[in-house]
């Protein structure tokens, strides 16, 4: 097994920032723009029985240089995050951990620690870390009312989690958790959307704002009529990697209810950050011809330029759009060959290089294709891998 070496003069430098990744953690506003140095490729199963893996790659000439966590127990409910140089391999449900690799020691973990607080009996089920920097972060748990507050360098378990906050205000009906389903920070406040599931059935689903050194919920006085702090929105059932930022504006993409005939509640929604206004962008029935597709994911590379996936069915068939954030316009699909090959997305992520990042998740051709976002060419064929990929980070 190879072992990968990271770009030394990266890390020398004090310019460090936290990873550009599939969910977009902070506004690219914000970014000192800097190279890749290599890509993690997290891939799954597709009957989620028989195993996954972490597969490095090297940046430049799209070689895989190293695999890693090679496992062929039965939970592969996992998902990657990177921040840095520093690779984080989180648990999901009932397996509730988040285990750590070092640049400077791909083949060993750090450590692996906990996700459970004291007491603490249903499974949280982490679904994402948000960076503050190297000694703060978040936990988004798709299962608990609480997001805790860790130190990504704690060595001794009992340092990892500092704190939590409680969202339980956010929690529908009878519901015992309000599942939030992704964060992002952007200008020192902490971004949370919550779907809030009532029996399975979505409900109105939230953002809610925090200050992020003081974890206190900031009034957005987004709606007079309820007694919450945060944003109500249209769409319904934003699922993981929903929420991204881009200049003035915090994007959020909804899946609409499972099983619905209403696409129309699938969409993409803009959230101004300077007074919380909400506006919708587009929905899946503003799609030429779609009866069944579901929004996924959005990516925004300019005022005028960002993509979606939208998908349906199962195995899902996905198809890949570019679209003007300003107008909604949609302005060409069959970005990606996806559905002319019947195949699915299972993730999107857009690197600091312009490089467009797909995960194709097919059975007979699984890999990841990699595009220009100056014209929509392909850089490079298919990056073949063993199993289906869900997601993609980036090392900086």
């Amino acid at each position: 097994m190879t072992h990968i070496t990271f770009k030394t003069s990266l890390i020398a430098a004090a310019i460090l920032l936290a990873g550009c990744s599939s969910d977009d953690n902070n506004s690219n506003s914000e970014q000192t723009i800097q190279p890749v140095s290599a890509v993690a490729i997290h891939t799954v199963a597709s009957d989620y029985t028989s195993g996954q893996q972490v597969l490095i790659l090297d940046s430049d000439t799209y070689q895989i240089t190293n695999t890693k966590i090679a496992l062929t127990d039965i939970k592969t409910d996992y998902t990657i995050k990177t921040y840095q140089d520093d690779l984080y391999h989180i648990g999901r449900y009932t397996i509730d951990t988040i285990e750590k690799f070092t640049a400077e020691d791909m083949e060993n973990s750090a450590y692996s620690f906990s996700t459970q607080q004291a007491g603490e009996e249903a499974s949280g089920n982490p679904y994402d870390i948000v960076f503050v920097n190297e000694e703060k972060a978040f936990v988004i748990r798709y299962g608990s009312d609480k997001v805790l507050i860790i130190n990504p360098s704690a060595t001794d378990e009992s340092d990892f989690i500092t704190g939590s906050i409680d969202i339980s205000a956010y929690n529908a009906g009878t519901a015992t958790n309000p599942t939030a389903a992704d964060g992002l920070i952007n200008d020192g406040k902490l971004y949370i959307v919550m779907q809030r599931m009532e029996n399975w059935v979505p409900q109105t689903a939230y953002v809610a704002v925090f200050d992020v050194q003081t974890g206190e919920e900031i009034e957005t006085n987004a709606n007079s009529e309820d007694n919450l702090k945060g944003i109500p929105l249209n769409g319904i059932n934003p699922q993981q990697d929903s929420l991204t930022a881009y200049a003035d504006n915090l994007y959020i993409t909804s899946n609409a209810a499972y099983s619905t005939t209403d696409i129309s509640t699938s969409k993409i929604e803009k959230i101004s950050l300077d007074n919380y206004a909400l506006t919708e962008v587009l929905n899946a029935s503003d799609i030429e011809n779609n009866t069944a597709n579901v929004l996924s994911e959005t990516i925004i590379v300019n005022d005028e330029q960002g993509y979606f996936y939208a998908s349906s069915g199962w195995p899902a068939v996905s198809n890949l759009y570019q679209f003007n954030p300003s107008t909604g316009l949609i302005t060409q699909a069959d970005v990606a060959a996806t559905v002319m090959n019947a195949e699915g997305i299972a993730d999107i992520a857009l690197d600091t290089e312009n490089r467009l990042w797909v995960s194709v998740s097919s059975d007979a051709a699984p890999g990841v294709d990699v595009y220009s976002v100056e014209d929509n060419s392909l850089l490079e064929n298919r990056i073949t891998t063993e199993l289906p990929p869900v997601r993609v980070e980036f090392f900086y």
